[in-house]
């Protein structure tokens, strides 16, 4: 490349996107600070109540830095040719401002968001141009006022939506950049920094909120970015439009469907506020809000990374990637209703219809893992031609459109016949993971052989073991989704007394499964002590090995242990007298984990007891 073609590249990339970045970041940086201090003098303050999250006083109207600091440096940058989308922008601040300050109804809000997504149309922004209007207007309507509202309910934990802000941003503008439009790259890298800026503020411990003038105003720019971006998209692909709006957008949507679903099910209003977010639920499963925060952004960075790095140069694999994705989110999701913060005895009417159906019927119906499967083997057999390949084309499609329907059909017949249908993956061990492997290698075998047959030679045999790899991992991921979950989250603390166990062996594992997945037990694992030189500064469940017996009183005091937990089956009676010795030194409570198996007893032998109990009683008397 010559180095002035070279120079240009360099210093286009600068002035469109780091430039702009850097200015808004740095207004938002200051004008948050200056808003933070006016909104302590004027008491604009986010005052604790029972169905909020917060539960500290923190400074309000963090918007107003994030709006003034991205209206100034877009006017710097850009010039005057999305006059619509900055009208609509003013009109959300604005409501949000009104909201924060007098409450503003709701079917005023929305009348207002409906008017702000009506100028957008009739401008002539909407999801796709080559769409029929009867479907691209609703669908824009949908779009606009659906992830408004989406970025508004997302603000619900500390540095959460302005961070997924940034992220979002960013992606957009990178997008935007790669597409050869750099107007609206400059506009979405000014919303970046703008967000960022703010975050520094408003990262967990927040010291300022923004408000819904901030939340419905970046929400609002959000939605419409991707509306600016649409001739470029559409001219690509028509179809392509939404998988990329939802795949950049995915957080704000993954959270109000999982409360709005929630609600629903258990006989609550969606538009009530609530402690039962996605966010809210990663704190109640364990993590730290700082650790959960961070978690979604990762899974918002995973999917704009996807579209970055693979839209529109290699759209296969984009979709695959997004497949996979979308499954995993699913499984996280479905993981998350499960976990119970409303904290209610009684079952709403959806939930006692669901709880009244029979047990055996539950077991029957395997439609949604079928499903999943006929996904999951779509992907893995598709992802194996981009591997072997390094490219899609038409006869590589033509091929696996042929041959795909008879492999759904030999993989699922398999996965039936192997039981896999049958078992509790909840409580999976080895020998449901045994017949995963044994099921999943005889489905590509007899694939590879029936393509074989069908096409009269196959492009590639090496295809077959590949999707081999991919759909076993995939589907052992499914299967075990719930159960890595449970234990992933068991990690953390749960606030109880710090235990430290002694023996990092088979009970060792028992006794902290059993600690980490009972917490009415009340306990929080420290770590272990061992005897054996072979399991020093090693991990047990991402547990760490602390050290030996010899260390037992310096390892209490080092991490305030209150409980020692004795989890050897053959320890020696004096050992044991050695480690209640030494724990009484310390004032700590020694225990001795036991797992045993007890004799029931019919009701006759419990009475004959109790009748030789008093007989004994009585003759000694």
């Amino acid at each position: 490349m010559p180095y002035q073609l070279y120079k240009g590249m360099v210093n286009n990339i600068l002035h469109e996107l780091l430039l702009p970045f850097i200015v808004s970041f740095s207004g938002a940086l200051l004008g948050t600070y200056v808003v933070r201090q006016a909104a302590v003098k004027l008491k604009w303050i986010s005052v604790p109540r029972e169905e909020r999250w917060n539960t500290r006083y923190v400074a309000l109207m963090g918007g107003i830095a994030v709006f003034v600091s991205f209206v100034i440096t877009a006017l710097v940058f850009q010039p005057l040719e999305y006059q619509a989308v900055g009208l609509g922008a003013v009109m959300m601040f604005s409501a949000g401002f009104w909201d924060d300050r007098m409450e503003m109804k709701p079917i005023a809000k929305f009348l207002i968001q409906f008017l702000a997504a009506s100028i957008l149309i009739g401008m002539g922004y909407t999801l796709s141009s080559s769409w029929p209007f009867w479907l691209a207007i609703p669908l824009t309507y949908l779009w606009v006022i659906g992830v408004t509202n989406a970025f508004n309910l997302l603000d619900n934990m500390d540095g959460l939506a302005a961070g997924i802000a940034v992220i979002a941003a960013l992606v957009f503008g990178g997008l935007a950049f790669k597409l050869s439009m750099p107007s609206v790259a400059v506009i979405a890298f000014t919303l970046a920094g703008a967000s960022a800026g703010f975050l520094v503020f408003n990262y967990n411990p927040a010291k300022i909120f923004m408000g819904d003038c901030g939340s419905l105003f970046i929400g609002y720019m959000l939605a419409a970015l991707p509306l600016m971006l649409e001739p470029a998209l559409t001219e690509i692909n028509p179809a392509s439009i939404l998988p990329v709006l939802i795949a950049v957008t995915i957080l704000p949507i993954f959270d109000t469907t999982l409360v709005t679903f929630v609600r629903i099910f258990k006989g609550r209003s969606p538009s009530q506020g609530g402690s039962d977010h996605s966010s809210h639920r990663l704190v109640f499963s364990g993590l730290s809000e700082k650790t959960a925060v961070n978690t979604l952004y990762m899974i918002a960075a995973f999917f704009g990374g996807i579209v970055l790095l693979f839209y529109p140069s290699y759209t296969p694999l984009f979709y695959i990637l997004l497949t996979l994705g979308l499954v995993g989110l699913a499984f996280f999701g479905a993981y998350l209703s499960r976990l119970d913060v409303y904290e209610e005895q009684k079952l709403s009417t959806l939930e006692s219809m669901v709880d009244s159906i029979p047990d055996y019927v539950k077991r029957k119906v395997q439609l949604g893992t079928i499903f999943v499967d006929i996904t999951l083997i779509i992907v893995s057999f598709t992802l194996a031609h981009f591997i072997r390949f390094e490219m899609w084309s038409f006869e590589v499609e033509e091929a696996v459109i042929q041959v795909l329907p008879g492999i759904i059909v030999l993989k699922i017949l398999l996965l039936a016949g192997f039981g896999l249908y049958k078992s509790v993956w909840q409580y999976a061990g080895m020998a449901d993971l045994m017949r995963l492997f044994l099921a999943t290698f005889w489905g590509s075998l007899l694939a590879g052989g029936y393509a074989w047959g069908y096409m009269g030679g196959y492009m590639s045999v090496s295809v077959f073991a590949i999707d081999w790899f991919l759909f076993m991992f995939m589907l052992a991921s499914s299967r075990f989704a719930f159960k890595g979950l449970r234990r992933l989250f068991a990690l953390p603390t749960n606030g109880g007394k710090n235990v430290l166990l002694y023996g990092a062996g088979d009970a060792g594992w028992l006794a902290l499964s059993e600690i980490r997945q009972n917490p009415d037990l009340h306990l929080d694992p420290v770590g272990f002590i061992d005897d054996s030189p072979y399991k020093q500064k090693g991990k047990v469940q991402g547990l760490r090995v602390l050290g030996s017996y010899h260390r037992l009183k310096a390892i209490c005091e080092e991490h305030d242990v209150d409980e020692v937990l004795i989890c050897i089956r053959d320890l020696s009676e004096d050992k044991k007298e050695m480690v209640k010795y030494m724990c009484t030194k310390s004032e700590v409570t020694c225990k001795e984990f036991l797992p045993v198996f007890s004799e029931v007893e019919s009701e006759d032998e419990k009475s004959s007891k109790e009748r030789s109990y008093s007989f004994e009683y009585q003759e000694s008397a």
